[in-house]
């Protein structure tokens, strides 16, 4: 199913999930998984597959890739469809980190470990995204520091003000209450 995802074969998939196949079965060397494949290659179709499929949405590459997940990398590579159709699954979460034990460089900047979606967004600056990840509430994670970094990606990307007060005040009730 990976090959069929990678290259974007809806056809194939279909076959596959008729034998049903494993839909979060992951390749042998990084362990990507179909909805990795799709989301990174911006495969709307093949996703929606998958997704109608039950695959995990959540799943990530293995921790010496850096364990990012499908949402992490369509919202690096800006692939406003994926993300909006990750956003709508009920399953998603928007907040995980990414787990990396050692930098990786992969869009021409080291990629530290705990960065989210809308971190990795904000860095590549894929302005669309980060509006669509902060109106989803994926900005209310409990790391502090992420208060100023709403704010600031709401101004700089044109997102409504009211966004980013609303991810700053969830952010604090969900410190607060630890």
């Amino acid at each position: 199913m990976c090959i069929a995802a990678k290259n974007d074969n809806v056809a194939s998939l279909e076959m596959l999930l008729a034998a049903r196949g494993d839909v979060n079965r992951p390749t042998t060397d990084d362990r990507s998984t179909p909805v990795y494949m799709a989301a990174q290659g911006n495969h709307a179709q093949v996703l929606k597959l998958l997704m109608k499929a039950k695959a995990n949405v959540n799943g990530t590459l293995n921790r010496k890739q850096g364990g990012w997940t499908p949402l992490f990398v369509a919202a690096g590579f800006g692939h406003v469809n994926i993300v909006k159709l990750l956003l709508k699954h009920p399953a998603i979460h928007t907040s995980l980190v990414q787990k990396s034990v050692a930098p990786r460089n992969f869009w021409g900047f080291t990629v530290p470990a705990g960065m989210t979606p809308l971190d990795i967004a904000q860095r590549c600056k894929r302005s669309p995204v980060v509006r669509m990840l902060l109106s989803s509430a994926a900005s209310a994670v409990s790391k502090p520091r992420k208060a100023t970094t709403s704010a600031s990606a709401a101004s700089k990307h044109k997102a409504p003000a009211s966004l980013a007060d609303d991810a700053i005040k969830r952010m604090r009730l969900h410190s607060a209450s630890k």
